[in-house]
């Protein structure tokens, strides 16, 4: 004997009771009943901590290290399980369940503008789940600088400014963020910015005078 139940509108956690009656040919009858419970609608979830496209640095690693949110499903349902795929290799780890909520402490890694697509999945008892994507940047790597002229500690007579009083200094900025800011200072005064040069103007009175050349990125 079967029956079938037509397709159910939304319910999370609602209680069903199937009666069913069979009788004979001799009018003998018999009654019986089954209860089940419905669950077709999937956990709420949402990730608060970090936001979407958030650019985590050392300073978040020391202090904030986690990925967090709330999570749930309904009041008579117990919490859902939650997972978060850290986008690194390593698969879908579990979370901690923290005030009606849950909470993923993400470890440090040395990584230079490197985008994660952070997964957090939630699970109901029913086995109904909600998946929230989150997109984060990691950079906890220094730009890297490497002077190209001239070299450390060079000397320079009157004939190498016999057009000009200038002097240049060349160098190769490395970053995973192509937009990384550079900016130089010489010991006796600025330096204007031309590409990955500054120039800065030296003084014809100049008599064993040291430039010291300072560049950040």
């Amino acid at each position: 004997v079967s029956a079938v139940w037509p397709a159910a509108p939304a319910e999370n956690g609602v209680t069903h009771t199937m009666r069913y009656q069979l009788a004979d040919a001799a009018g003998n009858t018999c009654e019986g009943q089954a209860s089940f419970v419905l669950d077709n609608v999937p956990p709420v979830l949402t990730v608060t901590h970090p936001l979407p496209n958030a650019l985590l640095n050392n300073a978040w690693f020391a202090n904030t290290a986690w990925v967090s949110g709330p999570a749930a499903t309904d009041q008579s349902n117990p919490a859902p399980t939650v997972t978060v795929n850290w986008d690194d290799g390593a698969g879908a780890k579990p979370t901690t369940a923290v005030d009606g909520g849950y909470r993923f402490v993400v470890s440090k890694v040395d990584e230079d503008f490197r985008v994660h697509q952070v997964n957090v999945t939630a699970t109901d008892w029913a086995g109904n789940t909600t998946d929230v994507v989150v997109p984060v940047t990691v950079d906890t790597v220094a730009p890297r600088i490497t002077f190209l002229s001239p070299d450390a500690g060079a000397r320079f007579n009157a004939s190498a400014f016999a057009s000009s009083g200038d002097l240049t200094v060349t160098f190769d900025v490395q970053d995973g963020d192509a937009d990384a800011g550079v900016t130089a200072t010489h010991s006796h005064g600025a330096a204007d910015a031309k590409g990955g040069s500054y120039t800065f103007q030296t003084s014809a009175a100049d008599n064993g005078r040291a430039y010291q050349m300072t560049v950040k990125a």
